[in-house]
C-alpha cells in the first residue's frame, strides 16, 4: 500500500531538514579551518 500524501510530505520534509543540517555543519567546519586545528575540529564534531 503506498504511503498517504501527508505522510510522504513528512518524509520529504524530514529528509530536506537532514540535508540542510549536514550542509550547515560542513560549511561551519570550513569556516573553523582558519582558527582551529584538525584535531580540535574533530573533537567538536564528536561532542555534538
Amino acid at each position: 500500500m503506498p504511503p498517504s500524501p501527508s505522510r510522504a510530505f513528512l518524509v520529504f520534509a524530514w529528509m530536506m531538514g537532514s540535508l540542510l543540517s549536514f550542509t550547515v555543519v560542513a560549511l561551519s567546519v570550513r569556516g573553523l579551518q582558519q582558527s582551529l586545528t584538525v584535531f580540535e575540529m574533530l573533537a567538536l564534531r564528536n561532542v555534538g
